[in-house]
C-alpha cells in the first residue's frame, strides 16, 4: 500500500510539474459597484474573466487606453472613482502612460501609485487631463529620466490643489 501511495504521489507530481504556468500579464479590472479601477501584473487574468469582471488590457504604445475618456468625442469616463495600483503592478514596465486617466471626470483618488514603475516611460502626455474631481496627487516617486512628452499632463484638473512632484 505504501509503495502504491508513493507511486501515486510521484505520478501526480510529474503531471502537475509539466502543466503550463500562465504568464504574467498587465491588465486593469473595473469593479462597477464602487468605481474602482485596479491595476495588476500577474497570472490571474482568467480568474477575473471567469468572474465576469470588466477587464482592460494595457494599451499598446501610442494608443489610448480603452478605460479612459476622450474629450474630442465628448466621451467622459464617469464610472471610475478610485484607482488602485496593486503591489504586483510594480513589476510591470510600461513605456507610455499617455491618457491613462484622461477625462476620468469622477476620479477622486489614486492608491498605491508608488507601484507604477515609470523608469521606461517616454510619454506621459495627457495622463491626468480632465480629472476634474482629483484634488490631490503625489507623483514624487515617478522616474521621469526617459520621459520626452509631458504635454497637457494635468490640464483641466479643476480641483487639483495639491501636487507633490518632489523627489
Amino acid at each position: 500500500m505504501r509503495n502504491y501511495l508513493l507511486s501515486l504521489l510521484v505520478a501526480l507530481l510529474a503531471v502537475t510539474g509539466s502543466l503550463p504556468v500562465a504568464a504574467q500579464e498587465a491588465y486593469a479590472v473595473l469593479t462597477p459597484d464602487d468605481g474602482t479601477l485596479t491595476f495588476y501584473y500577474d497570472n490571474q487574468y482568467t480568474h477575473f474573466l471567469q468572474n465576469h469582471e470588466r477587464i482592460y488590457d494595457m494599451p499598446k504604445p501610442g494608443e489610448k487606453p480603452i478605460w479612459a475618456g476622450d474629450n474630442y468625442a465628448r466621451l467622459y469616463q464617469e464610472n471610475i472613482k478610485h484607482v488602485v495600483f496593486d503591489i504586483s503592478f510594480s513589476e510591470y514596465r510600461p513605456i507610455s502612460t499617455r491618457s491613462w486617466f484622461a477625462y476620468c471626470i469622477n476620479l477622486q483618488d489614486i492608491e498605491g501609485i508608488r507601484n507604477l514603475n515609470t523608469e521606461n516611460v517616454t510619454d506621459m502626455s495627457r495622463m491626468f487631463t480632465g480629472c476634474e474631481a482629483l484634488a490631490s496627487l503625489d507623483v514624487s516617486n515617478f522616474n521621469t529620466k526617459n520621459v520626452t512628452n509631458m504635454s497637457f499632463m494635468f490640464s483641466f484638473c479643476k480641483a487639483l490643489t495639491s501636487l507633490d512632484v518632489s523627489k
